[in-house]
């Protein structure tokens, strides 16, 4: 900022500053005829030696536009209308009280957000389906979208996300390959951060880079490349009820299929299809399981299969978690 405007900004000028995102997002939403509107009425009102109107780069967080900013009190109102500029005007500008209904609305806490607060230097952004993978997840730090196979977010939905995280740099774990592309487009879309997709096709390839990768140092290509190898080397199992007939396959059996949905096993009965679908990843040669318990799948069946499952491979820990995800009746991460 130059001098003259950084003084507005904080106050030193004596004068009070409304400042808009002068984004490509907040101008296509008539940011520059609310402006306009701002100035007409201050001007109006006599209060032009009292303060300024000015336009600066973009703000991020474009969901939330047009976005008015009050300074020197840094109050950041969000999506603006023209209806909008004279109760600002009457009630801040002249009255000294902030404008509540115009405030950004965390979702996490509910709490009204009278600033916008920095960046943070990286943040990362999956989607998964179920309560308990949900949870998973966003306990290992990521932003979780709701999503997944049958479900696929928008590109819109990732960019809700990209200004919810406000980062610097923000790494995309779609977890599905059908869900791949509408991250890169998003990506593309997205101007107020630089975002990088690895291409996770699994919800278990996801949980090994979030396990494994450090985000937070590095260059980008080097966490890149960390992921991808992550990726190369994991191995997730799933377990579902087939839709159709296939290759020895029936309707209505249970198969169970890699992340490259190359069918290993199949039974009229789940605990039957996973266990096959176990002995042929060689789950006794891990040192760690991960075992995902679906929607549909009751508590003692799930109890059962884990209690085989540690008895058959005595080495191996295996951490069982009700996941609730629909689809998959079991999902296996094999570390």
């Amino acid at each position: 900022l130059s001098a003259s405007l950084a003084a507005k900004f904080n106050g030193t000028s004596g004068k009070r500053a409304v400042v808009f995102c002068g984004g490509t997002g907040c101008l296509s939403s008539n940011s520059a005829e609310i402006r306009a509107k701002f100035k007409a009425m201050i001007e109006e009102k006599g209060l032009s030696d009292k303060v300024t109107v000015n336009q600066v780069g973009c703000f991020g967080f474009c969901s939330q536009g047009p976005f008015v900013k009050i300074y020197p009190e840094d109050t950041l109102y969000r999506l603006v209308k023209i209806e909008d500029v004279e109760e600002i005007i009457e009630k801040d500008i002249i009255g000294g009280e902030v404008v509540e209904r115009l405030l950004y609305v965390d979702p996490a806490t509910k709490e009204k957000v009278a600033k916008q607060g920095p960046k943070r230097p990286c943040a990362i952004v999956t989607v998964a389906s179920g309560e308990g993978v949900c949870n998973l997840l966003s306990d290992m730090g990521a932003e979780v979208i709701a999503g997944g196979q049958t479900m696929n977010p928008s590109a819109e939905d990732f960019i809700r996300a990209f200004d919810k995280v406000n980062a610097n740099r923000i790494f995309v774990l779609p977890n599905n390959s059908n869900i791949i592309l509408t991250a890169n487009q998003a990506a593309e879309i997205y101007k107020d951060s630089e975002v990088l997709v690895i291409p996770s096709r699994t919800i278990g390839e996801g949980y090994c880079v979030l396990g494994s990768v450090d985000f937070a140092s590095g260059t980008a290509a080097e966490v890149l490349e960390a992921a991808e190898a992550v990726l190369s080397e994991s191995v997730t199992g799933m377990v579902s009820k087939s839709v159709r007939d296939a290759e020895g396959v029936r309707e209505g059996e249970y198969i169970g299929f890699t992340g490259k949905e190359k069918i290993l096993s199949s039974s009229a009965v789940r605990n039957e299809a996973a266990l096959e679908l176990c002995d042929k990843l060689g789950a006794s040669d891990y040192d760690v399981i991960l075992l995902i318990k679906g929607a549909d799948v009751a508590s003692d069946e799930a109890d059962k299969l884990y209690e085989t499952l540690q008895a058959k491979c005595r080495r191996t820990e295996i951490v069982a978690v009700d996941g609730k995800q629909p689809v998959f009746d079991y999902i296996f991460v094999f570390e």
